[in-house]
């Protein structure tokens, strides 16, 4: 049994109705949920013994579910975790526990046009400011009522970016809901978030006439074509993406955040990845649109600037597939497009007043990369997908290829120019990769080079068994006490390898501060933080910033390694 009481940490009073929840991993969904009555008191029956985070949230109160941001490693929302309450329960006798709930910051204002006019059912986009980077702030929907007037609450304290997108701008068949699209503007009246005016909000303030105006002038619409190069067909269903060059974006991988946010022994089909990745993409603020028959697409209402368009295109049906598909359902056949590989193409365009129209993007069937995945003890291989990082790819639509169950594999569709391979192996198993090359060229420290429409034959990947574990407490640098929910990063020491998503290895201290990571062997850079102080920027970046501070550590071929790490009071600043 495990009892509580959940009060507001300026007043003591009960927080009456909050929804309380019981975590393991703060990356994972609560395990347990209920909700406070009249005099702010919970409990949760038949908890097993372990230790726990509790959680509580209330409108305006800093939770969760009121704002967070969104990195490879997961999800994060400072103040709400940066100090999670926690509690260990024995199974047997009832256990006690009181939150104390922190009111979070505010943000209201008006949007309107240039004669005062309200712009209603205007969705609000949110920026923060984190550590001299501005990046995507996702909260519950928040839009303009019929006066035009909007209110943000239950935000940390900071700096913020606001931005107003208008109902039904931005496209003309925008997927997945309405509101999603382009800023038309920013407080105060700027068209990007590099001309925009931030907002300093305090804990449990409010800043209020945080307005925003519209400038009526003409907004010009982009349109053109998708079609295959080599027969000249229009390429339907393709996915057309814009963005903004200059705003900031979700640049994360997908397969990396799907993976830390996934409970194990989840579901984890290639369908719901695709499910989520939409998700994603719809919880990005890129507004994007989808082909016709004829290959055409466009956006309407683009304010003048610089954007970054990007094409994303299954591969067509060959001969023979597509003689199958043609007795298939509509159903039947969106199935087995969707387990075709992508092609991609990315191109900037610079919008002044003026429509501009005839894109047109010619997608080519790319270059076709083969190999094999063997390991070294001449075992089979485990089930493996081969991922690839290029230019041009968003990284929520870049999914991984599989590899076939010998171990060899094809990688279509592959662009022209410089890439990378990362191999994903399945969670838990003993398995990690020694080498990646090809025609003697090391893979893992460096790219492959590839020419429109050829053939690569000879990719080499080598898995090895002994992975390495790592287990200890993550400490306070000051008093020495555990840090519940901490995290844990370790990055390879070779600089030349931080771009390999499988080298890396991370992990979450639990609620007693304990944590355990598991990763090939080789030396490391350990780097830990603070719940709610996850990086900001991409992980190669992050590790750069703090390769002079890091502790390094070494794991031997299946060594099990004792190790308590340290947090830093004070996070080391990034490399310019």
């Amino acid at each position: 049994m495990l009892r509580g009481r959940v009060v507001y940490d300026d007043t003591e009073r009960p927080v009456r109705r909050a929804a309380v929840m019981l975590f393991t991993d703060l990356n994972h969904p609560a395990v347990r949920r209920t909700v406070t009555n009249s005099r702010g008191e919970f409990k949760f029956g038949g908890v097993k013994a372990g230790a726990y985070f509790v959680l509580a949230d209330a409108p305006g109160a800093l939770s969760r579910s009121s704002g967070f941001e969104i990195s490879d490693l997961g999800l994060s929302s400072e103040g709400a975790e940066d100090d999670p309450t926690r509690v260990t329960a024995d199974g047997k006798s009832p256990a006690r526990v009181e939150l104390r709930v922190r009111r979070g910051a505010a943000i209201s204002g008006r949007v309107s046009y240039e004669d005062d006019e309200p712009v209603t059912g205007g969705r609000i986009v949110l920026y923060r400011r984190k550590r001299n980077l501005a990046a995507p702030f996702f909260t519950d929907p928040v839009t303009t009522d019929d006066r035009g007037a909007y209110r943000i609450e239950g935000i940390p304290p900071g700096d913020y970016f606001v931005g107003i997108v208008e109902r039904h701008a931005g496209g003309e068949k925008l997927l997945p809901r309405e509101g999603a699209g382009l800023a038309a503007a920013y407080h105060p009246a700027a068209k990007s978030v590099r001309g925009a005016s931030a907002v300093r909000v305090e804990a449990g303030g409010e800043a209020g006439d945080v307005n925003i105006k519209l400038v009526e002038e003409y907004l010009p619409r982009i349109a053109g074509m998708v079609r295959w190069r080599q027969t000249g067909r229009p390429a339907e269903e393709a996915t057309v993406m814009l963005r903004r060059k200059d705003d900031p974006s979700v640049e994360v991988s997908f397969a990396d955040l799907f993976r830390n946010i996934t409970p194990p022994g989840a579901d984890k089909t290639d369908r719901m990845m695709r499910d989520m990745a939409v998700f994603g993409l719809a919880a990005s603020n890129t507004p994007y649109t989808e082909t016709d028959a004829a290959g055409r697409w466009s956006f309407a209402d683009v304010t003048a600037g610089t954007y970054v368009l990007t094409v994303s295109a299954h591969l067509p049906a060959g001969e023979a597939a597509a003689a199958k598909e043609a007795g298939m359902s509509d159903i039947e056949r969106s199935i087995a497009a969707s387990e075709r590989p992508f092609v991609h193409q990315q191109r900037e365009l610079i919008v002044g007043d003026k429509d501009v129209s005839g894109l047109t993007f010619e997608l080519t069937g790319g270059a076709r990369v083969s190999g094999t995945i063997s390991v070294e003890d001449g075992s089979p291989a485990p089930p493996a997908r081969i991922a690839l990082e290029f230019q041009g790819a968003h990284p929520l639509l870049n999914l991984p290829y599989r590899a076939n169950s010998d171990g060899s594999f094809l990688l279509e569709g592959v662009p022209a120019g410089e890439i990378r391979l990362d191999i994903q192996l399945p969670l838990g198993g003993g398995h990690y990769v020694k080498a990646i090359t090809a025609g003697g060229i090391d893979l893992l420290r460096g790219p492959l080079r590839v020419g429109d429409g050829a053939e690569v034959g000879d990719v080499r990947v080598q898995l090895a068994r002994g992975r390495a574990t790592l287990s200890g407490q993550v400490l306070s640098g000051h008093g020495g006490a555990p840090v519940g929910g901490a995290g844990v990063l370790l990055v390879p020491a070779d600089e030349r390898m931080w771009h390999v998503r499988g080298a890396r290895v991370f992990g979450r201290a639990d609620a007693a501060g304990a944590f355990v990571v598991n990763g090939p062997p080789g030396d490391y850079l350990a780097i830990v933080w603070r719940p709610g102080q996850e990086p900001s920027q991409p992980i190669g970046e992050y590790a750069g910033g703090r390769a002079g501070t890091a502790l390094r550590v070494r794991l031997g071929t299946g060594e099990d390694k004792k190790l308590d790490l340290h947090v830093s009071e004070t996070p080391a600043s990034p490399r310019p």
